[in-house]
């Protein structure tokens, strides 16, 4: 019998890309997106813009069904991926689909504020839903050496849903956690015309710098203390496959404890930069 995905949130270019790789690309393959709730937000132009155009792609072309409510995908489907595209939606969202008790995965960002973030992972407890959260960019870094000093450079651009470095910078910041993993304990944020630097403290003496270039082109690059830097792609393929892996039973890539620090680190960054570069502690 295949494994049944649904997905809650079709306004963001994960959910096709799922979508075309298990119903069309490995159409043989035992996982199949089978529902989907459309979601959007009104106010978020880029969101509204998608929607309609990617919920008929998935549904026309892929062979997905639309369901009126996330409630309706999650009764439907052995596992959900809330791809909606505004981190906003995501705790209330998780919140309508966590009483089914479906493995979880919550597109980047997890939400827009500790609270929520947090409000998740209680949720998460409280009706024992297995879950994760990550950028593609987490799982980019896997073989990088140990290192004392990362520098981290991504392309950073900006979109009110997801307010300040949780639409963009997040993935810099996911890839440098991932370089030095957990730990970070304060950041500060200067502001350039042509990029923003953010710059990272591990409780354990760890430094990283954000190099968020405002230019959408940029390349993903990290280097690892005094080493060249390392071009990086946004690897979904492997996040799609560790999400399809979550789905079967494998352990999250990522830890609760990892994915909240990263919130409350974006969070920490939009603070200093609304305060004219205050070094904040998380």
């Amino acid at each position: 019998m295949p494994l049944r995905i649904g997905i809650v949130g079709l306004d963001s270019s994960h959910a096709v890309s799922l979508v075309r790789r298990c119903n069309v690309r490995d159409a043989d393959s035992p996982v199949r997106v089978i529902a989907g709730w459309p979601g959007g937000s009104s106010d978020a132009p880029l969101s509204a813009e998608r929607v309609i155009g990617f919920t008929d792609e998935v549904r026309d072309r892929c062979g997905v069904e639309i369901l009126e409510s996330p409630e309706a995908v999650a009764t439907a489907v052995d596992a959900v991926a809330i791809l909606s595209m505004d981190g906003r939606n995501h705790a209330q969202l998780f919140a309508r689909v966590a009483s089914f008790r479906r493995p979880v995965f919550v597109n980047k960002p997890l939400a827009t504020s500790r609270h929520d973030a947090e409000r998740i992972a209680e949720t998460a407890r409280k009706h024992g839903v297995r879950w994760f959260s990550a950028s593609a960019l987490r799982l980019a870094a896997v073989s990088a050496p140990p290192a004392r000093r990362v520098t981290v450079q991504c392309p950073l651009w900006f979109e009110p849903a997801n307010v300040g470095w949780f639409w963009y910078g997040i993935h810099g910041i996911e890839l440098a956690a991932a370089v030095c993993g957990r730990g970070i304990s304060a950041v500060r944020l200067e502001t350039f015309p042509d990029r923003e630097l953010l710059h990272l403290e591990w409780r354990d003496g760890h430094t990283g710098t954000v190099v968020g270039l405002l230019n959408r082109d940029a390349a993903f690059t990290y280097a690892c203390d005094d080493a060249t830097a390392v071009p990086v792609g946004a690897h979904a393929d492997r996040l799609e496959q560790a999400m399809l892996d979550f789905f079967a039973g494998a352990d999250a890539p990522v830890t609760t404890a990892d994915t909240l620090e990263v919130i409350a680190c974006v969070a920490a960054a939009n603070a200093s930069r609304a305060s004219d570069g205050r070094r904040i502690s998380l």
